[in-house]
Parts: structure tokens; sequence; C-alpha cells
């Protein structure tokens, strides 16, 4: 591409917010549709991105938290198909309890794995009352943005107000507010989505707030890792390199469709180049994607230990 559009802001209307945040909301009350397309596509993205994220975290849970114990609950909350539960399952005792949130059931397999409930819900809508204080672990990945104008941090104190005393929370967000790859086709991607979420309501650098968030929601023992998620070239291993640039270019496919119905600054003709621009740079040298892995423990009630 000619330009790079990264940091040109899209025209100051209220179509740019009316466009997304319309999108997110629809989902959020009949869930018909996905802010990245329902689609068989979509599952093969999330569970390439799961595999990629798994290698460059080491493992699945970073809260120090015993898995060997018995009669563990825990709640995935943006589970999609399930596939971190199914993963999590693996590595515990019977019996235990899954949870797996999401507002999509069309991904749900058609019969829950063991131990496993499925379950629509929202985060930007309130939690059972029966989940208040019910769980060991409540996890959630990527999700944040899906609040549109809802605003995050309620959205994060929500999850924080279903963790029992001793439990943990975990979340993992993407941070666009920075660089993240030298290559042009990634700035411009970053740059979109950046527009996109800002049509939506969301603010830059959210992912950066999530540890000064649950250390105000008055968790303990709150730490943050980040993580330079490698994508194609820039992976050494073949196989994970092949999932990072597929799961980034179908991920950015449904963005530039998003995009199409919203003013952005970027042309017709500058949309028609991101995916394959980025695909080829992918390929070629690769990029970094940067996460943000935060997790904290509720305080014990007073007289427990």
């Amino acid at each position: 591409m000619a330009t790079t559009m990264s940091d040109v802001p899209p025209p100051a209307t209220a179509a740019t917010a009316t466009a997304t945040a319309t999108a997110t909301q629809t989902v959020r009350q009949d869930g018909e549709h996905y802010f990245l397309q329902e689609s068989s596509t979509e599952v093969e993205r999330l569970s390439h991105q799961h595999d990629v994220i798994h290698a460059h975290m080491g493992s699945l849970i970073l809260a120090p938290m015993s898995l060997s114990q018995a009669n563990l609950h825990i709640l995935d909350s943006a589970t999609a198909d399930g596939h971190w539960l199914r993963a999590v399952a693996a590595q515990l005792r019977a019996p235990y309890s899954l949870v797996g949130t999401d507002i999509v059931p069309s991904y749900f397999p058609s019969r829950a794995p063991p131990h496993t409930e499925l379950v629509v819900q929202d985060i930007a809508s309130p939690w059972p009352p029966a989940y208040r204080g019910r769980f060991d672990l409540v996890h959630q990945r990527l999700a944040l943005p899906g609040c549109g104008q809802y605003p995050m941090r309620r959205a994060v104190d929500a999850l924080v107000g279903l963790v029992k005393p001793g439990g943990w929370i975990q979340l993992i967000e993407a941070d666009h507010s920075g660089p993240a790859s030298e290559g042009p086709a990634m700035r411009d991607s970053f740059g979109l989505i950046k527009q996109l979420f800002r049509g939506m309501g969301v603010e830059d650098g959210y992912a950066r707030e999530l540890k000064g968030w649950l250390q105000d929601a008055g968790l303990e023992g709150v730490e943050e890792r980040v993580l330079d998620v490698r994508l194609g070239a820039a992976n050494s291993d073949k196989d994970l390199a092949r999932k990072g640039t597929r799961s980034f270019v179908l991920a950015t496919t449904g963005l530039v469709q998003v995009a199409r119905g919203a003013p952005t600054g970027f042309s017709p003709e500058q949309l028609d180049g991101i995916v394959p621009s980025m695909e080829k740079e992918l390929n070629n040298v690769g990029g970094i994607h940067r996460l943000y892995c935060v997790w904290g423990r509720k305080p014990l009630a007073k007289g427990e230990d």
C-alpha cells in the first residue's frame, strides 16, 4: 500500500459510532450477529489464536492457583466453542464444575462436555445472582471491546464479583495503542482496529489499565505479564507461524467488512489492499501482537485461611 493510515483519524461524524456501536448492540440484543462474522472460519480463527497464545504463555493459567484439588469451579467468559475450557479440563481432577458463557450460542457444541455448562451471557448485562462469589477462577480473553459503549471497568468489576474469596481472576487483552510491528501492513491493520473501536466508544490503551482496575477492585497479588506474540515469519515454529498468520488474516478480513459500512480514514481501495498486503507481510517478515495478561486474588474473608 502506498500510504499508512494508522494515525489518520476517521471523519468526525456520528455515523462512525452509530454503525459500529449498532453492530455490537445487535449482538447483545439477539445473539444473531458477531463483530467478527459468525462462521466456521471464525471457529478456526479462535482455535488457531488459542494455540498461538497458549504457546507464548507456556500455561493456560498464569495465576498461581492449584489445579490438583477437587471440586474446582471455573468460569470462562466469552468461551465461543469452549476450546479453552476443554484444554483446562484435561488438567483437572474430578469432580469439577466448568461454566462457559458467550453471546453466540451457535458456537456451543451440540452436547456439552462432562462437568461443563454452556450459557448465553453478555458481559455488558447483569450476571445471574447464583454466580456471585461462586468461582475459584474467572477467565476472559480478548472480549472487553465487545462491551461497546458499556464501561469496560464496570464489566471487569462484575467479573470480579463472580470470584469467591480466595479465588482468582485472569484477564487477557490486546494493546493496539503502540507500535507492534515495523511492517506497514500491520500498522494499517492496527490503525483500522483503533478507528473501529473508537467508533464503538472503546478508547486506546485499555489493556494497560487492567492491572490498576483489579487493584482498585481490592484484589491482592495482582500481577501483569506482557506477551509479545510472534506472528507468521517472526515465529520460529512453522506450525504456529502458519496459525498466527491465518488467525490474524481472518480477523482482519472480518474487520475490513465492518469498516466498509462505517466511515474511517481508509478509502475503499486502501481497505481492499489491507488483507493481501498483511498476509504477504506476515509470511515474509512476520509481526508482533502485544497482549497484556493480568491476574489477581480476591482476599479471604476475615477469619478464613
